[in-house]
């Protein structure tokens, strides 16, 4: 997992995941039920109240998840991407929805939530990473970028220089920065928005809680078969899985 705590600069079109209960990722010795009882709670405080997230999605898709069976929350954001700021720092940039903020175990720091187009919340170690004060209502330019296929199957990129106005500092608990992490990003973002990137590249993705906790794995990828995130990488890329322990695996396409 050491490609995702040095937050390469390469795109993973999509991630299916079971990041949460696993003990033997972060190194816990299960000795009784009440101390993995209490091991599980400090790794959803992490991670968040999600048991996997699918990339990738189109709108349509994104709207039938949400009356999907076996999903009890589900939470969606379009994905707008990566922005790099001065001397290489990746962000993964997603449009601000609060139930996302929740259910992914954030919180604010400094400042409020996104209210209009331009503004940005951060979290605070991409702050610290840019090496810049956590100071709120500054300006950080960056550059927007993302790769896609033309309607040839081209290779393409699109990459141009947007400036946003700081007004919130966000962060996690400290034992998921210690682990494998992605830096994000938050912006202001309504239906047609093409102000950060054009409307024919944005793409959605979702977290989902499901209704019972048993055969999570087997459940995750049902949906994952069911709504094909991606499906148009499925189809010329070998899916490799990374089995974590009995109750967990991640998919990556790369």
């Amino acid at each position: 997992m050491a490609y995702l705590k040095k937050q390469k600069e390469r795109t993973f079109p999509m991630i299916l995941g079971v990041v949460l209960a696993i003990m033997s990722v972060l190194g816990f010795d299960v000795i009784n039920e009440s101390r993995s009882k209490k091991q599980s709670e400090m790794i959803y405080k992490a991670y968040g109240e999600y048991h996997g997230f699918y990339q990738n999605l189109s709108k349509d898709k994104l709207e039938e998840m949400k009356n999907d069976k076996d999903i009890e929350e589900i939470a969606g954001v379009a994905s707008l991407r990566d922005i790099i700021a001065e001397y290489g720092v990746s962000i993964k940039l997603n449009s601000f929805n609060e139930k996302y903020i929740d259910m992914s175990s954030y919180s604010m720091k400094e400042g409020h939530l996104l209210e209009k187009q331009g503004e940005i919340v951060l979290e605070s170690q991409v702050l610290k990473q840019m090496g810049l004060d956590e100071k709120l209502n500054q300006i950080i330019e960056f550059k927007i970028k993302k790769e896609y296929k033309d309607e040839s199957g081209m290779n393409q990129i699109f990459m141009e220089k947007k400036k946003f106005k700081l007004v919130g500092i966000i962060t996690k608990s400290a034992l998921y920065y210690e682990n494998f992490y992605f830096l994000k990003g938050f912006t202001f973002f309504k239906e047609g928005d093409i102000t950060v990137l054009p409307k024919e590249l944005i793409s959605y993705e979702n977290i989902v809680k499901l209704k019972s906790k048993s055969n999570i794995l087997s459940k995750l990828n049902d949906i994952r078969i069911k709504y094909k995130p991606g499906s148009w990488i499925l189809k010329k890329t070998r899916i490799d899985p990374l089995i974590l322990d009995k109750n967990s695996l991640i998919f990556t396409i790369s």
